[in-house]
């Protein structure tokens, strides 16, 4: 499925591999399960998670290069 949010990414990708960036990094609300899977099937990865912030909250990574799959 393909919404504003997929397509919104799509373009932030190549934008960011045409500067050469490797890796970008972001946080959401780990308790939010749709939002985790909307991540995780753009290719992002659970790095850590923590409550710092007063909620559960994921750090998520994803790395472009080899790996990179689009």
């Amino acid at each position: 499925k393909y919404g504003p949010g997929s397509l919104l990414l799509e373009q932030i990708d190549k934008v960011l591999q045409k500067l050469g960036i490797n890796s970008v990094y972001l946080h959401t609300c780990l308790d939010v399960v749709h939002l985790i899977d909307f991540y995780t099937n753009a290719g992002f990865r659970v790095e850590c998670v923590s409550e710092d912030r007063g909620y559960r909250r994921a750090k998520l990574r994803k790395t472009y290069g080899e790996e990179y799959e689009k």
